[in-house]
């Protein structure tokens, strides 16, 4: 098979029993030929793995490839950790019957070579020719940047410095959230990028990092399973558990963001697209994509938090000189969840603020108006085009954790029990996201429009308008007597118009008609 060269290079590293096994064991071996190894491109530390990614467990005939199937080789150990075995891709595509042949032709691949001739089969062994020599899989983050929708992934993993933890980690499943995925956080995602943010950031990455391999198209019986991360907290590691939950409909991934297990909004699923694989192979175990970023129970992030760093100056000194700052800062578990409407600084700029910092009452109203006492709505500014399916995908949302905002508008309380805020979903079509509309309950005003959302860690959150909410009777700057002379006084000049209007028609009317008084008819006349 003009393979001299490999067989000498399994002799010199001590591998030469799995080519003269006899019936010793099952295997399929990848020959390359002469002239395709090339074994000076390969680290010497990694050759002898290199090598036995060459030796595929059990002996399998062409027929008895399956497509997409991950096969054990005999590379394993190091990185992969104790027990564990390196797998290998096979590709089997069959074409039809040609003119000439009545027997489908079959190409087969196995990772990146390319089967080039008939197997040969022995009494052990099914040895196949290939283009060239296979590609050991590579470090997680030199492999990560050539799918540019992880990019967002990638640019954490070093700006928290959880680059080399990934890295040397042994037999990890990385589950690596897509651009998208950072994308639905919003404002919580400029959060955490922030350099004062780095450990936040750190426990977010790793948490996404779960010790074990588990590949999608293992034998994984159906349910929900509790495995341990690399998240950390109070500098301890392993304190962090992630929830993976296998259906009929994919694999789910849930952190503490769902706790209710229940709200798909947050929930992680499992995504391969048509080019991709769903399990990326690397040096220490295997990458899936999901579209949703997970968050560890131990990562603390408060409206306040998100506050700032999205730079929301003027709202902040409206909150802090109406007393409610403390509002901001709550971050207990499910306890105090507010949501935040918070205009931008633009919106305060379009306002009159002079009037508004010399009417305390007022100010007090306006920051109370702005303020929910519930968990932030269901609500996605990003991917709305199979919204629906994703929905069927993990049930519906628990409404009484975070309400459905619906076309015809959700109503909320706010801290001025005096006035309720409506959000509004609108429907666009030439859009391909959401789009809300905020205002308050019986005012006037226009609507303010929704900018972002950012959700923090105890379920509460903050959403972004640009327009600063007024409550509903301050659209009438009159006192309510005044308004009534007002209207009393429009309505008395109306009733004096269209009375006058109407003595004139009559006497026009009796002037067309020929009737007009003359002079002696105002004499009195005695007839007696």
């Amino acid at each position: 098979m003009n393979a001299t060269k490999l067989v000498d290079l399994f002799d010199i590293y001590g591998l030469a029993d799995y080519l003269d096994n006899d019936d010793k064991q099952q295997l399929t071996v990848l020959v390359p030929t002469n002239e395709a190894l090339d074994e000076t491109m390969i680290p010497q530390n990694d050759i002898d793995e290199w090598l036995r990614y060459h030796i595929i467990e059990h002996r399998y005939a062409p027929e008895e490839l399956v497509d997409g199937a991950l096969l054990v080789t005999k590379a394993g150990g190091g990185l992969l950790g104790r027990h564990q075995q390196q797998r290998i891709r096979v590709h089997v595509t069959v074409q039809d019957k040609s003119f000439y042949s009545e027997k489908k032709k079959q190409s087969i691949q196995f990772g990146d070579a390319v089967v080039t001739g008939e197997p040969v089969a022995t009494n052990a062994n099914y040895i196949y020719p290939v283009s060239k020599s296979v590609t050991l899989p590579r470090d997680v983050l030199d492999q990560l940047p050539t799918h540019l929708d992880l990019s967002t992934f990638v640019a954490s993993a070093y700006a928290s410095g959880s680059n080399n933890v990934i890295q040397t980690a042994k037999g990890i499943t990385l589950f690596v959230p897509t651009n998208d995925a950072f994308e639905r956080l919003g404002m919580l995602t400029k959060y955490l990028l922030h350099p004062n943010n780095k450990k936040k950031l750190a426990q977010v990455v790793l948490f996404h990092a779960i010790q074990g391999i588990y590949y999608t198209n293992d034998e994984m019986a159906p349910g929900e399973y509790s495995v341990s991360t690399l998240s950390f907290g109070d500098g301890k590691h392993n304190e962090e558990n992630i929830y993976m939950n296998k259906t009929d409909k994919g694999l789910f991934l849930r952190g503490f963001g769902a706790a209710d297990g229940n709200d798909r909004s947050v929930i992680g699923k499992v995504v391969m697209e048509e080019q991709d694989e769903d399990d990326m192979l690397i040096k220490n175990g295997v990458v899936h994509k999901v579209d949703r970023v997970q968050l560890p129970s131990l990562l603390k992030v408060t409206n306040h938090d998100l506050l700032t760093s999205s730079g929301k100056n003027a709202f902040l000194d409206l909150m802090e000189q109406a007393q409610l700052m403390h509002l901001l800062d709550t971050s207990e578990s499910y306890s105090g969840r507010y949501t935040i409407l918070a205009p931008s600084d633009r919106a305060f700029a379009k306002m009159n603020l002079t009037r508004l910092l010399e009417d305390q009452d007022l100010l007090n109203r306006v920051a109370r108006l702005h303020i929910l006492p519930v968990a932030i709505p269901q609500m996605t500014l990003f991917d709305i085009s199979n919204q629906q399916e994703k929905q069927k995908d993990h049930g519906s949302t628990n409404m009484d954790e975070h309400q459905e905002i619906t076309t015809l508008g959700t109503e909320f309380d706010t801290l001025d029990d005096n006035e309720k805020v409506m959000i509004t979903l609108v429907q666009n079509n030439q859009k391909t996201s959401d789009i809300y509309t905020v205002h308050v309950k019986g005012s006037l005003q226009d609507k303010a429009e929704v900018v972002t959302i950012g959700r923090v860690t105890n379920g509460g959150g903050v959403i972004e308008i640009d327009r600063v909410l007024i409550p509903s009777d301050d659209n009438h700057p009159l006192s309510w007597w005044s308004f009534l002379l007002v209207v009393l006084s429009v309505l008395a000049i109306s009733a004096l118009i269209v009375g006058g209007g109407y003595y004139l028609w009559l006497w026009w009317k009796r002037r067309r008609e020929g009737y007009t008084t003359l002079e002696h008819e105002e004499e009195e006349v005695d007839v007696d």
